[in-house]
């Protein structure tokens, strides 16, 4: 009787059953995929053995006081194109010069996105190596190469027409010696690791800029601000058409052997959070090379359906 009643039971809910039985069969897999792409990145004893993982040294410099090696890794994420660019070049005339890190994050449409950033990226880097001596005029050389990099990437949207409009933002890191001097426009980021301790050293120009100056002056609330849905619309970048906000580090950032700078894209702070990107690399401070893979995978570990282009650069003083 009771098997009758099991038999009669499967066949009025048979659809249930499968449906169920095909939930847990995709959970369960789901489950062993994640942990295995985790032990894949995550495992701090057997991560020198990850070769996937280590990041293309890209270049390196010779001061009298430091020795800078610059490493590099993105990742399309979900994206269909790859519109992030990046460069790490010597610059003078021996590598005893300064060592220069460009990232550069494209958009406009999946070609005009690459290249805005492509050119971004060589147009700073060739205008940057025509200014003779960076360190007694910082500012306006980065400057000069920015306004340089924006003309160029204006020309991609004039060649499209139909009111299309290509742009890229646009950071750079520039050491010489044991100082550390930077430029930005537009929300990809540089950090600063110091001691355990990762600080932003650039600001993000987006709409959040203006909303938080309206509630300095208590026309807006906090609230209001944080629930805008054009806070991160750029206000700044490359291709506006005459740069409104490029900010730059004048005086120079002193470095000290063991301390990093880390340029990225928008794609890895927005999958993670600082303090676990700052944790990321106090596991990995003494393997540079491994960080920029590391810190890649573990943004697309966090399965984000719309994962972003992501890109890092390490510049490791030694």
């Amino acid at each position: 009787m009771n098997g009758e009643l099991i038999a009669s039971y499967i066949k009025e809910n048979w659809v249930w059953i499968v449906a169920i039985l095909a939930l847990v069969t995709a959970s369960i897999t789901f489950l062993l995929e994640r942990r295995k792409k985790y032990e894949r990145y995550s495992k701090p004893d057997d991560i020198s053995q990850k070769t996937v993982l280590k990041g293309k040294q890209l270049a390196v410099c010779s001061g009298s006081k430091l020795t800078i090696s610059g490493y590099a890794a993105s990742i399309i994420g979900t994206r269909k194109d790859q519109q992030d660019s990046y460069a790490v070049v010597p610059v003078g005339s021996n590598e005893a010069n300064g060592l220069l890190g460009i990232v550069c994050d494209g958009m406009g449409g999946l070609a005009a996105g690459k290249k805005a950033s492509n050119t971004g990226v060589v147009t700073f880097m060739e205008q940057f190596q025509k200014s003779g001596d960076p360190t007694e005029n910082y500012a306006a050389c980065a400057r000069a190469a920015i306004d340089k990099a924006d003309e160029k990437v204006v020309e991609i949207s004039e060649k499209l027409g139909d009111g299309h409009r290509a742009g890229t933002t646009l950071i750079s890191a520039y050491i010489t010696e044991d100082k550390l001097y930077w430029c930005s426009v537009g929300d990809s980021r540089i950090y600063h690791y110091r001691n355990g301790s990762l600080n932003k050293l650039t600001r993000d120009h987006n709409y959040m800029l203006l909303l938080q100056e309206q509630v300095r002056k208590g026309t807006l609330t906090q609230e209001q601000a944080e629930t805008d849905p054009e806070k991160e619309a750029l206000i700044s970048f490359i291709g506006i058409d005459g740069v409104p906000l490029a900010d730059a580090e004048k005086q120079g950032i002193p470095l000290k052997a063991g301390e990093m700078v880390i340029l990225c894209s928008d794609g890895l702070y927005k999958a993670l959070p600082e303090t676990e990107i700052q944790e990321i690399i106090r596991r990995y401070e003494d393997k540079p090379a491994f960080l920029p893979g590391v810190l890649t995978a573990s943004a697309m570990d966090k399965w984000h359906r719309h994962q972003d282009n992501t890109t890092v650069v390490v510049l490791s003083c030694r």
